[in-house]
C-alpha cells in the first residue's frame, strides 16, 4: 500500500478483520496512517491492536450474516464521516463432501460469501455516489 499524507488519510471498512488477510490489511492500513472501521463478531480479538492505535481504529462488533446488522453499521460508520475504502472480506471455509454438506451449511455459506458482500456493498454505495468516490474491495479465496 502507498502511504497516506497527512492531507490524505483514508477511512477504511473492513469486514473479517480479526485474523488471515482482513487482519493483515488493517494493520498495513493504520501503519499507513490510514483511519480503519474493523468489522468482526468478536471485538475482543483487535483489543491489542485497538491499543496500539487508539486514535485510527476503531471497532465495530458485526456478523456479516445478519442483513440488517449490517444496514445499522453501515449507518452508524457513515454517520461519523465518510468511508473511501470497503473491503468486503469476512468468509470462511466449509470443508466436506458436495453430499456431506447440511443445507443449513450451504444456506450459511451463501449468505457469508455472496449476500453480505452484496449488502454491505449497497449500503455504502449511495455515499459513496453521493461524494462522487470510492473504492470496493471484494476478497475471495480461489482454494476455498
Amino acid at each position: 500500500m502507498t502511504p497516506s499524507t497527512a492531507g490524505d488519510v483514508r477511512r477504511w471498512f473492513v469486514t473479517g478483520a480479526s485474523s488471515g488477510m482482513g487482519r493483515a490489511m488493517v494493520e498495513c492500513a493504520l501503519g499507513d496512517g490510514d483511519k480503519v472501521i474493523a468489522a468482526v463478531r468478536k471485538p475482543e480479538a483487535l483489543a491489542e491492536l485497538q491499543a496500539q492505535f487508539p486514535q485510527t481504529l476503531e471497532v465495530e462488533q458485526l456478523d456479516v450474516r445478519d442483513r440488517a446488522a449490517i444496514g445499522r453499521t453501515v449507518e452508524l460508520v457513515l454517520a461519523r464521516g465518510p468511508v473511501d475504502i470497503v473491503v468486503n472480506n469476512a468468509g470462511y471455509g466449509a470443508i466436506g463432501a458436495a453430499e456431506e454438506l447440511t443445507q443449513d451449511v450451504i444456506d450459511d455459506q451463501l449468505q457469508t460469501l455472496l449476500i453480505a458482500p452484496i449488502a454491505t456493498t449497497r449500503a455504502f454505495l449511495p455515499a459513496m455516489r453521493e461524494r462522487g468516490r470510492g473504492h470496493i474491495i471484494q476478497i475471495s479465496s480461489l482454494g476455498g
